[in-house]
């Protein structure tokens, strides 16, 4: 097999497997011919691991040795304990336990276990997520595993049906715990992803989360189950059994108008579907903020859009398509089969993806080894492919290379190989399908060979462009800000490298001791508001000598098409490569942690509130008490909850609130510069103008021009640098004037008096006025700073700073 041809759905609820067979993709069932793998882990007493729908329908029955939902936490250093056995396992370890099983899957169909797959990802999915999924592939034995993101694998599979249409589309994918939107742009047959948004906390569980609510306040209220709360251990089954049939009303009510929510002895009330649509409001109209968002930033209008594609299970809920109407303005559609779309369209893109060359297995018998070079998926009809005989060498000579379509429709003429072993084959295409073609060789005699690969398949109808990157990836600087390197929607793979000093010393051999280049992943201008994915580290022991503070590193960093990271630096004073990164997890908080963070935000809206006045319009809306009362009582009820998933949920809502409020600080900021800059401006140039020479005004010119972009491009830093700048300007030419001396004398005396200090400094003002009565200015500098030292310690500073007012 010289193609991959398979192609795995890792969902957070269920999982799917595909291959292309031919033109098709064909979903690889279970035993009871049910295509889907429900995501779930049940581990036995003995140890033995249950996968699927057995270890699913134990979930309210042995909830403490059964997981759910851990792709939620993949990439981060949780794990989950199962007490029967004493064993615990990672969400890699977990996801591991799926992947296997859809592995045994298409061994038992198709007679030998896949080596290679393309496995999606959520389209938001950060660097560790990306990481843990390839950690979780090996686990199972995939050896070669590409990442393909989830609403790229879904647009694939919906071109593939011929219902894509030249124009933009909007991807909607809401799975069982993440949401992506991605604007895709289809022109001439090429599918470009523009841009993507989402949130990684949103999905079918967190619809489930809302009903589940719903019944614990019923609960609760009845009084006969104490206060009920979910932290409590005696409350786990319950707690269980609650979300089963939280998942199975909400399945229900895609189908009828009501049901009922019952469990025995615990709840029971009815549901109807407009209630539903009440409680799930809020969580659908999150999705359609994200998809206006999105097309807002790419100035593209909801009526310049072709379409909206829904994928995914909760996309069936009929308040979900009715919603994205209302809000977006965009008819919303299921083309193909929402559960099973993501799956098709990886393995779709997964037959044009060749097997590394090392893992190929090689054709008995085949005397003549090739290597082909031709676009996998193409809009053109009629396209070349050229090879190279790489055994024998040199090839047998008069040997041809035959290509046959395997639909008998189009037969190329022979090629003959030149005795350097090049050739080339022109073919035609059956248009918009995939195209499947024989590859063979005869001798100089016509006597059919064997050679390897025997098959080449080509998509025609589209091409794909290169996958954005769906967030920045930058380092760490040693005052909290960040040095991006790569900026979100930046054409994969992508690379670039950087020059910068370092802060600290280093001696060679020095234990323990590093320079630390940590890396980020995020948005956000303050570094700790980002996640740090590694730090490159530079250590003591390994160079060869000594790096003083102030030296030259040269950072690189590369990111390649399945989000794999890699960073490296160099030293030019030792020429040495450093290419040490240490991986981190996502951050996992305590609740105790998350709730200190909600209080921080707090205090912080309380300050917000009371600058108000400095704020812009959006700023304002961003601390308004209404918005963030609901945003609060929304992380205390996660945070009561108190399961992981929620914790995490309450986490991210924190950062959320935090990035907000950083906003809307930066914007008083922003405001407050903006005032102070026109200010200094136009008392500098006053004074500049009439009293400076010509190198003072060539200075404040390029002072302002460079404040002025600063201040565009919103490096606040920078601003308040060249303010200060500025006014050190206008301060140098105006201790030049007499005029200045002598304002400022006379505000010393007016401070002196109001300080009874006027006889301990009497002298020295008389001298001071004496001074300027003869004109002779070169004294009064010295006169008024021994003034200002008999001042207390106290004041000294403040009527020093006097001379920063500008006094005329």
């Amino acid at each position: 097999m010289s193609t991959i041809d398979y192609g795995i759905d890792l969902g957070t609820t269920n999982s799917a497997l595909a291959r292309q067979e031919g033109r098709q993709q064909r979903l690889l069932p279970d035993s009871d011919g049910n295509p889907l793998l429900p995501s779930a882990i049940q581990v036995l007493p003995t140890g033995q691991i249950i996968v699927g729908a057995k270890a699913k329908a134990m979930l309210d029955v042995d909830p403490q040795n059964t997981s759910i939902e851990f792709k939620r936490l993949m990439g981060t250093g949780e794990k989950k304990r199962f007490p029967a056995s004493g064993k615990e396992y990672t969400p890699e370890e977990l996801s591991a336990e799926v992947l296997k099983s859809l592995v045994e899957r298409a061994k038992a169909i198709d007679g030998e276990a896949p080596r290679a797959a393309v496995i999606t990802i959520p389209a938001m999915f950060q660097l560790p997520q990306c990481d843990a999924t390839r950690r979780a592939a090996a686990l199972a034995g995939i050896e070669h595993a590409p990442l393909l993101q989830e609403p790229i694998a879904a647009a694939i599979a919906h071109s593939g049906t011929g219902t894509v249409r030249d124009g933009s589309w909007l991807v909607y994918d809401l799975g069982g715990g993440t949401f992506d939107v991605s604007l895709v742009r289809c022109k001439d047959g090429r599918l470009q992803v523009i841009d993507h948004d989402g949130d990684n906390h949103l999905g079918g569980r967190d619809f489930d989360r809302v009903i589940a609510r719903k019944a614990t306040d019923l609960i609760r209220e009845s009084k006969k189950h104490g206060d009920f709360k979910r932290t409590d251990p005696a409350n786990e089954g319950a707690f269980a059994k609650i979300k089963v049939e939280a998942e199975r009303s909400r399945h229900a009510l895609s189908d009828v108008e009501s049901t009922m929510f019952s469990i025995p002895d615990l709840v029971e009330f009815s549901l109807s579907r407009d209630e539903l649509e009440d409680l799930l409001q809020p969580l659908v109209e999150k999705t359609t903020l994200l998809c206006n968002k999105l097309l807002k930033r790419n100035r593209v209008e909801a009526t310049e859009l072709s379409g909206l594609v829904m994928v995914g299970g909760p996309t069936l809920t009929p308040c979900v398509a009715k919603q994205i109407h209302f809000d977006v303005g965009v008819e919303a559609k299921h083309y193909v089969d929402p559960m099973t779309i993501v799956a098709r369209g990886a393995a779709l893109f997964a037959s044009t993806q060749r097997m590394p060359v090392e893992m190929r297995k090689k054709k008995i018998g085949a005397a003549i080894e090739l290597h082909l070079e031709y676009e996998a998926m193409t809009t053109d009809p009629s396209p070349l492919i050229v090879g190279k005989v790489t055994s024998p060498v040199p090839p047998p000579p008069g040997l041809k290379i035959t290509v046959e379509r395997d639909d008998g429709q189009f037969k190329a003429p022979l090629s003959p190989v030149q005795p350097n072993g090049g050739f080339a084959v022109d073919l035609q295409l059956a248009i918009s399908q995939l195209n499947v073609f024989k590859v063979g060789a005869v001798d100089g005699m016509g006597n059919p060979l064997a050679v390897e690969p025997d098959t080449i398949k080509m998509l025609h109808g589209f091409s794909i462009a290169r996958p954005p990157l769906s967030s920045s990836v930058g380092i760490m600087l040693a005052n909290n800000s960040v040095h991006w390197y790569l900026r979100k929607g930046v054409v994969l793979p992508a690379r670039q490298t950087m020059t910068h000093q370092t802060t600290v010393s280093l001696k060679r051999g020095q234990s323990g001791e590093a320079i630390h280049v940590p890396l980020v992943q995020g948005e956000s201008t303050r570094a700790d508001r980002n996640k740090v994915i590694g730090v490159l580290h530079i250590h003591a022991d390994k160079i060869s000598r000594d790096v003083p503070e102030g030296s030259t590193v040269e950072v690189t960093i590369a990111v390649d098409e399945s989000a794999q990271t890699i960073g490296r630096a160099y030293v030019p004073a030792l020429d040495q490569w450093f290419e040490e990164v240490v991986r981190f997890d996502l951050e996992t908080k305590p609740a105790n942690e998350v709730a200190k963070g909600l209080a921080d935000q707090k205090d912080r809206l309380k300050k917000l509130e009371e600058m108000a006045d400095q704020l812009d319009e959006e700023d304002i809306s961003s601390v308004s008490e209404e918005k963030n009362d609901v945003k609060i009582r929304e992380v205390e009820a996660l945070l009561e909850e108190g399961d992981r998933d929620s914790i995490d949920l309450a986490d991210q809502m924190v950062r959320m609130m935090s990035q907000d409020l950083d906003h809307a600080e930066d914007g008083g900021r922003k405001n407050r510069l903006a005032t102070e800059l026109e200010e200094i401006r136009g008392r500098a140039t006053e004074v500049i103008e009439a009293d400076g020479e010509p190198g003072d005004k060539r200075q404040l010119a390029t002072l302002l021009v460079e404040a002025d972009r600063a201040l565009a491009r919103g490096d606040l830093d920078l601003v308040e640098s060249k303010i200060d700048d500025i006014r050190t300007l206008n301060l140098t030419v105006m201790t030049r004037q007499p005029w200045f001396w002598e304002g400022y004398l006379a505000y010393l005396m007016k401070e002196a008096e109001r300080l009874g200090l006027m006889d301990m400094t009497r002298k020295q003002f008389e001298r001071g006025v004496q001074a300027i009565q003869r004109q002779d200015f070169h004294e009064v500098p010295g006169v008024c700073r021994e003034i200002v030292s008999m001042f207390p310690s106290e004041e000294r500073e403040r009527v020093s700073s006097a001379i920063r007012s500008d006094v005329k």
